[in-house]
């Protein structure tokens, strides 16, 4: 299904907005990789701690790895920061610790960290009835969250 959405979305996107979705799907498809059930733990954590450290070069202006070189070559040349992924590799490592939420608001608070790493959008700030900016609708050198 997920895949299914992601050729629709490739699909009925404007063709120059085509490169940029499919670096991030496959940057996205990397890092929940690192969650299969198949894979022995130590190398999930070690995969996951290479896409962690990836993610915090791009959202630096620094990529090492193809698709977020692509991804950031993109919003470069819309004169836009690249986007920051962070919070997908937060989202898989607690995912990957097994992690049970005690209070609802814990998971309340998860749960919209995790969607706003998938939706590429501030939810927190939307919410407050401001206009969240996708990644590459923001300005470069845009400042960025430490955490």
């Amino acid at each position: 299904m997920i895949a299914l959405d992601r050729e629709l979305v490739q699909r009925f996107a404007p063709l120059s907005n085509r490169p940029a979705l499919a670096a991030l799907f496959s940057i996205e498809k990397e890092v929940l990789d690192t969650l299969r059930p198949t894979l022995e733990h130590t190398v999930s954590h070690a995969k996951l701690g290479w896409w962690s450290d990836e993610l915090e070069r791009l959202a630096l202006g620094r990529p090492a790895h193809p698709a977020a070189v692509a991804l950031a070559r993109v919003a470069e040349a819309r004169g836009r920061s690249a986007p920051d992924l962070r919070a997908l590799a937060e989202h898989a490592s607690v995912a990957l610790a097994c992690i049970a939420f005690v209070e609802r608001d814990e998971l309340d608070a998860h749960l919209r960290h995790w969607a706003s790493a998938r939706a590429g959008r501030d939810l927190d700030h939307a919410s407050l009835g401001g206009a969240a900016a996708t990644p590459l609708e923001q300005p470069a050198g845009a400042a960025r969250s430490g955490a």
